[in-house]
């Protein structure tokens, strides 16, 4: 639609053909596609992919037997649902799976782990702003979820009192939750750490 068109992954299936995972926007309704091109860029066909599914794409693995799988999710804000789904070179899915208990408001990544199954990067686990990980068996079940994600780290530009200074300064913070371990760190103007 030429608008906000987002390509998110892309992958080399094993003929040797190109699979691309985004989304696109049609005046601000999302809609999620999947592109599949051949080895010298010429398009095989494309597929929109409606919001039951989700509208956007966000990460394609090609498996040995010819088949797909994508990392998804749709809804919108805290209502998202992330959902993982395999289909063959045509475009037939072959099965999907919705995370339940929507585990994460959004996925960033999915890798094909062995024959029993796929790890997906989430973020907002359990409503959290973090990334973890979840493994899922062969056909998207959910088996696990880490339960030591990461934090979102926030880095902030502190200033001191006097600046300039000759021999002593004071620099104030406040944290507004507690956090393990704060660090501060302070740099000169060379952007060295001193």
């Amino acid at each position: 639609y030429g608008y906000n068109d987002l390509g998110r992954s892309v992958t080399e299936d094993s003929d040797g053909n190109i699979i691309v995972a985004g989304e696109t926007t049609n005046y601000r309704e999302f809609i999620g596609f999947l592109w599949y091109l051949d080895i010298e860029g010429n398009t095989i066909w494309s597929q929109e992919v409606n919001d039951s599914i989700g509208y956007s794409q966000m990460s394609v693995i090609s498996l040995e037997n010819h088949n797909l799988v994508t990392c998804c999710f749709s809804g919108y804000g805290t209502l998202r649902e992330t959902t993982i789904y395999n289909f063959n070179n045509n475009y037939m899915v072959n099965w999907l799976s919705e995370f339940n208990g929507n585990p994460a408001s959004g996925d960033k990544s999915i890798e094909f782990i062995t024959e029993d199954g796929f790890i997906c990067v989430l973020r907002d686990v359990d409503g959290n702003d973090n990334i973890g990980i979840t493994k899922t068996d062969s056909q998207g079940q959910v088996t696990d979820i880490s339960e030591d994600e990461i934090q979102y780290i926030n880095n902030i530009l502190l200033s001191n009192y006097p600046n300039p200074f000759n021999k002593t300064t004071s620099i104030e913070f406040s944290l507004q939750e507690d956090i393990r371990n704060p660090v501060i760190e302070i740099f000169n103007l060379k952007g060295q750490k001193i």
